[in-house]
């Protein structure tokens, strides 16, 4: 049995419109992530594909996040 956990970090969803619309937060929030930019769906599901594949049959009790780099700042 393995078991890992995906973190996402700033994600461009229906649910962060809200956030993204502030004209004054929103350029805070980008400019701290090193990537520059919000992740998207496809990001945080292919962290996902990795974690479920024959790739990752030796990784176990790992978070993985998926953040564009903002825990590195």
């Amino acid at each position: 049995m393995t078991v890992n956990a995906v973190a996402p970090g700033y994600i461009d969803t229906r649910s962060s419109g809200p956030l993204r619309a502030e004209p004054e937060r929103e350029p805070l929030i980008r400019a701290s992530i090193p990537a520059g930019r919000w992740g998207s769906e496809a990001d945080v599901a292919a962290a996902i594909v990795y974690l479920g594949s024959p790739a990752a049959a030796y990784v176990n009790g790992h978070v993985l996040v998926v953040d564009g780099g903002c825990l590195i700042k």
